[in-house]
């Protein structure tokens, strides 16, 4: 079950994220987007006796500070 999940979640990222990451250029938005693209992905893999939390952790490393957005 882990390897199947860690697979689909290469794909998901291969396909689905990295168009997102192109599309969007607010950072809030796009990690609300990200968390539940990621979200609902996992919950279509899984039954639903587990609670998902996902958390994003995006950076511009512009050596000015981290930016932390959560959902």
């Amino acid at each position: 079950m882990k390897t199947k999940i860690i697979n689909n979640l290469k794909t998901l990222v291969n396909n689905d994220i990295r168009n997102n990451l192109k599309n969007t250029d607010d950072k809030k938005e796009l990690s609300i987007k990200l968390s539940n693209i990621i979200k609902n992905h996992i919950k279509t893999l899984t039954s639903n006796e587990y609670k998902i939390i996902v958390e994003i952790f995006l950076n511009d490393n512009k050596d000015q500070g981290v930016k932390y957005n959560n959902k």
